[in-house]
């Protein structure tokens, strides 16, 4: 399943700003969850198992009081659709995208204070992980306390990244699938698997750096170090330490910035 694309793709040799692809990504996301939720039915399913949503004939109606500031059962209904949303509760990936969406605000604000420590990406998977990994009986001030604890997370792994060590955004990209926020869900490496899979199928990873990815995320499951991982890996196909090194970066890069289009096929 893709996503209907708003602003048009960049030219080569045309890159795109920080804030060009924030536009984009939160357009990309918007678009995509009003087309799943365009006849109603979802959106009359939900409000059949949570109240919350009952003020809001739509999606539309609800953003628009959002935006507006108005009606006291706006953030009621964004705590809803985290609850459907979260890993705890509903397990409903398209009503956390939903609720993504309302953030929306809160993410650009975040991408825009922080775009020297980390991507537009970055900033949008790290929200996704917070509302999937919320807890079923989180508050009114929902939007407000996620948001501060993806800015938390978002901090806290600038400074891993500075060590040269793989970021949230490389083995818990896995975790977008949304299981892995809760522990006795399926095991990471399967699903971490799926998305190494779904990465090749779609062209946005080579088959070499598909496998050179899992070879290196089971080495270190089976208790080697990353050093270690990665000189085997290097030996393995003959290439010097260095070499494996850039390879594996430029996988993850790869893998990173085709997030949000693996959330939307996977929704």
């Amino acid at each position: 399943m893709s996503s209907t694309l708003a602003p048009p793709a960049p030219r080569a040799g045309n890159p795109e700003t920080h804030g060009q692809r924030l536009t984009r990504l939160t357009a990309e996301f918007s678009s995509h969850v009003q087309q799943q939720l365009a006849d109603g039915s979802i959106w009359r399913c939900w409000q059949s198992l949570d109240g919350r949503l009952l003020p809001f004939a739509d999606l539309s109606s609800l953003i628009t009081a959002w935006q507006d500031r108005v009606g006291g059962s706006v953030p009621d209904a964004l705590a809803a659709l985290v609850v459907r949303g979260s890993a705890r509760g509903g397990d409903d990936q398209l009503a956390a995208m939903t609720a993504l969406v309302l953030m929306t605000s809160g993410v650009c604000r975040t991408a825009q204070d922080l775009r020297d420590l980390c991507e537009p990406e970055d900033v949008v998977v790290a929200v996704w992980l917070e509302i999937r990994r919320a807890e079923a009986s989180i508050g009114r001030l929902v939007g407000r306390q996620l948001v501060k604890r993806a800015r938390q997370r978002l901090i806290r792994e600038s400074s891993i990244k500075r060590d040269g060590r793989i970021s949230h955004l490389s083995i818990e990209t896995a975790e977008i699938v949304g299981r892995l926020a809760v522990p006795e869900q399926e095991p990471p490496f399967s699903e971490f698997v799926d998305l190494l899979r779904w990465a090749e199928r779609c062209g946005v990873m080579t088959e070499a750096d598909v496998a050179l990815l899992a070879e290196l995320v089971d080495e270190e499951r089976a208790g080697a170090t990353r050093a270690e991982a990665l000189s085997r890996a290097g030996a393995r196909r003959g290439l010097a330490l260095r070499t494996v090194r850039r390879h594996r970066q430029r996988a993850l890069e790869a893998l990173r910035r085709a997030v949000p289009d693996y959330l939307a096929a996977t929704a």
